[in-house]
């Protein structure tokens, strides 16, 4: 298909005509020229035009007998509109094309201004540029902050935006009133000081922030903050950092949300999940744990207290009684420890044994405290108090280096002389 040439719409005794089309080509320079009282006919079109304008090689002819072919039918008035102000000054305006090909819409920027050229003196020349993913990128753009206006509106999240180079975050949350903003500058500075993050978390807060205004990334982090309702409460930061060209971080946003609910709710179910069910009291695999981890941090100058307690004749107390009364007599064991021992570590190791685990320099109370458990350790039944037999044997030591096991042994071995003994007795014995 041959286009109309420069020299066929100018003047022919131009000389320069071959050499302004080849400028034209040349510069990839998007023109056409419109003749508005001709049906808007395209009297010349620079091959990058047709590009630009995503016209296929199959629809040029009909492009330039109608300059309307092509044109969204929403776009037709407004660019006939155009061309006829373009008559008279220069003008601008966007409109939208239907690819033929695909049938995507082409968005197009137009620059129209008068032309007129030999036979053709009212005419028109466009030139175009293809803005279609400007467009895009403003539209999505658009909706991305209207769906970030709606989600902090809406979300009980606080959200957040911190700028390196300024020192500055900004705090954004959402109510029924709209979004409040809190700006804070220095904030590097006043975070030293600030109560916004608990003092135990401040330094993995700040070492993740850091890093975040180091380079790209993507992570999640857990602390106490009172951002969130004005007191201390665990959240759970969603953190992004966005870099420009060079990989300079630019910002970093993030999302904070209150799991202060969720993290009651795991401890709760760890709690469960660590005690015995019927006493309350840890299981033996949560008692070993919890004593392992304090004989860690015991001092210097204190023993170590280890005490197991069994009940004399408990299959007496089921056969007699029946099991419901067999699990009052545990429970009210289990009571007794948890009155004289509630700052110790305490376990039913399984059926009718129980443990007890302390720590100190002066263990006399702990003993006197046994005492008065073997002595308190009746149960009702049928308006009668019934005794609960106990032989109670612990061991003390100063060694650090005893392992668990070595500390339950011995524990173990003196409860059993205890009950050798003629049970219901208490046995201490202090290795020193």
């Amino acid at each position: 298909m041959m286009i109309n040439s420069i020299q066929n719409i100018i003047d022919r005794e131009i000389s320069s005509a071959d050499a302004l089309e080849l400028l034209i080509d040349q510069g990839h320079i998007n023109i056409a020229v419109f003749v508005p009282s001709e049906n808007y006919k395209i009297i010349y079109a620079s091959r990058t035009f047709l590009s630009e304008a995503g016209i296929a090689l199959g629809e040029v002819q009909k492009c330039l007998d109608d300059g309307m072919h092509g044109i969204h039918p929403d776009d037709v008035e407004k660019v006939k509109d155009f061309l006829q102000k373009a008559l008279e000054r220069e003008v601008t305006v966007d409109i939208r094309r239907i690819s033929e090909k695909s049938g995507a819409i082409i968005w197009l920027r137009c620059k129209a201004f008068p032309a007129g050229f030999a036979e053709n003196k009212n005419a028109v020349a466009v030139i175009i540029r293809n803005i279609t993913a400007d467009v895009t990128i403003e539209e999505d753009m658009r909706c991305r902050n209207e769906r970030y206006k709606i989600y902090e509106i809406t979300t009980p999240a606080v959200l957040f935006e911190y700028n390196p180079s300024e020192d500055k975050m900004i705090f954004s949350s959402g109510s029924g009133n709209g979004i409040t903003q809190t700006v804070l500058s220095d904030y590097m500075d006043k975070f030293k000081t600030s109560p916004l993050v608990h003092p135990e978390d401040r330094d993995r807060f700040i070492a993740a922030l850091l890093s975040a205004c180091d380079a790209p990334v993507t992570a999640t982090l857990e602390y106490r903050s009172m951002v969130i309702g004005g007191s201390y409460t665990w959240c759970r930061t969603y953190y992004s950092s966005l870099a420009d060209d060079s990989g300079k971080v630019t910002a970093v946003f993030g999302r904070i949300q209150d799991i202060g609910t969720e993290i009651a709710q795991k401890r709760e179910l760890l709690r469960k999940a660590e005690l015995d069910p019927l006493t309350g009291l840890y299981n033996r695999a949560s008692f070993e744990s919890h004593v392992r981890s304090a004989m860690d941090k015991v001092r210097e100058r204190e023993k170590l207290f280890f005490a197991v307690a069994d009940i004399d004749d408990f299959k007496l107390f089921n056969d007699r009684y029946g099991h419901s009364t067999g699990d009052r007599v545990l429970t009210t064991i289990s009571s007794l420890m948890e009155k004289y021992f509630s700052g110790e570590i305490t376990g039913r190791f399984g059926g009718d044994e129980f443990m007890m685990f302390t720590a100190a320099t002066d263990l006399n109370s702990v003993h006197e405290k046994l005492l008065k458990l073997a002595d308190e350790a009746y149960i009702e039944v049928d308006g009668e108090n019934i005794r609960v037999n106990l032989s109670i044997g612990a061991f003390i030591t100063s060694d650090k280096s005893v392992s668990y096991e070595q500390l339950f042994e011995s524990a173990d071995r003196v409860m059993y002389k205890a009950k050798n003994s003629g049970k219901n007795t208490v046995i201490v014995e202090n290795q020193g």
